[in-house]
């Protein structure tokens, strides 16, 4: 009891965003249950995901007792550090969902995901870097090259193999280079570069599959999209079901309550239930209702890292906690845009209610960081307070 007390008390940060993450954890276990359908494994499955998510919050609690200035000081050997790693990845990773995403670490068999890691890496690099450069965030030469340099080489390799990872990269940086009062002509130019960057790639892809058939997989779901999005319903009619059809009928089927947990019908028909299109499956067990909840938790897990970043006294901070809210929340309303049918398909899972390991683990530790701020912020506010009582004592 000590023990538990003890822990208690040393948990700090924002207790909104703890009650979040306890709420979308406890979906995640229910959801990849119902999602196992009649498989004979499926509660080993699941004790092993409830073991995942309790690494999980360890990780947030270490996280979150690290001063989150400590990440300035490691984010340039964590940036160096991701280059030989995704360099393992490209020539010996193992695929993923068709994609090569991880390293595999012999013996044990855990698979490391380095494209999870870059994303944090880049982040804590660019908010180190802008808030270092302050000064002149519009100098070429000083604050404006030396970020992305390093991004755009580390993109290459992660466009072959995981485009939606480096789509959602690319937003994150623009975005912190944005907040931290990059001029808008640099942007625009960098725009411009992505524009034919990706227009060349784009051209490569269509010419050239095998030298990138991840791209060539992102535009075939693209195409997908266009079509099951434009086509008229009489020719849908005449279409042989596909995992767009499959999610459609799932959420017709949830309605406003759902159909009760352990009730899924969609989950014997879509691939990647437990991952990639766990949504689909709370709306169906849970309704609308279900589904407003998950997504309303991300949105005060978002509004909640605005609040926090508007308190923050250190520029860094400000960058930092944006940079992995961005990261959570875009990840998690991309998984849900393409569940429902508003974007196409990628390969971002649902943070921290998909099945998954160090993708997961990666997710917890940006909220970890979060949490990291908020306590800092806390703690400066209470040291205030105590400040002005002894004040007027």
């Amino acid at each position: 009891m000590n023990k538990i007390r003890q822990i208690n008390e040393n948990i700090k940060g924002d207790k909104i965003i703890w009650a979040v993450v306890i709420v979308l954890s406890v979906f995640s276990l229910l959801s990849v249950y119902s999602s196992m359908g009649s498989v004979s494994h499926s509660w080993n499955v699941v004790i092993k995901h409830a073991v995942i998510l309790m690494f999980s919050f360890a990780l947030i609690y270490l996280a979150h007792l690290i001063p989150y200035t400590y990440y300035s000081k490691i984010a340039v050997l964590l940036l160096i550090v991701t280059v030989p790693l995704i360099i393992i990845t490209v020539l010996f990773g193992k695929s993923m969902h068709g994609a090569v995403r991880a390293i595999e670490i012999p013996l044990i068999g855990f698979r490391f995901q380095t494209f999870d890691f870059a994303k944090l890496a880049i982040v804590m690099f660019v908010a180190r870097h802008l808030s270092k450069n302050q000064d002149n965030p519009s100098d070429l030469k000083k604050s404006i090259l030396p970020i992305l340099i390093p991004v755009l080489l580390l993109l290459i390799p992660i466009v072959r193999f995981d485009f939606s990872t480096a789509v959602l990269i690319i937003v994150v940086v623009i975005t912190l280079m944005f907040i931290g009062r990059v001029k808008i002509k640099y942007l625009a130019v960098f725009f411009g570069i992505l524009f034919l960057s990706f227009g060349s790639l784009y051209i490569l892809a269509k010419t050239n599959p095998d030298v990138l058939p991840r791209m060539t997989t992102w535009l075939a779901r693209l195409d997908d999209f266009s079509l099951n999005f434009f086509e008229s319903k009489e020719k849908e009619e005449y279409m042989s079901p596909t995992q767009s059809n499959f999610v459609l009928y799932a959420i017709a089927d949830g309605k406003v309550f759902g159909v009760m947990p352990g009730h899924s019908k969609a989950r014997n028909d879509l691939a990647n239930a437990p991952s990639d299109f766990i949504f689909a499956i709370i709306i169906e067990e849970y309704g609308f209702l279900g589904g407003f909840l998950i997504i309303l938790c991300y949105l005060i897990l978002f509004f909640r890292v605005i609040k926090i970043a508007l308190k923050t006294e250190k520029f860094f901070g400000t960058l930092l906690i944006i940079g992995c809210g961005l990261l959570v929340v875009m990840q998690a309303f991309t998984n849900i845009g393409y569940t429902v049918g508003v974007l196409p398909t990628t390969g971002l899972t649902l943070p921290f209610i998909s099945m998954g390991g160090a993708s997961l683990w990666f997710t917890a530790i940006a909220i970890g960081i979060i949490l990291s701020i908020s306590r800092d912020v806390d703690n400066k506010k209470s040291a205030n307070k105590n400040n002005n009582a002894y004040a007027e004592v």
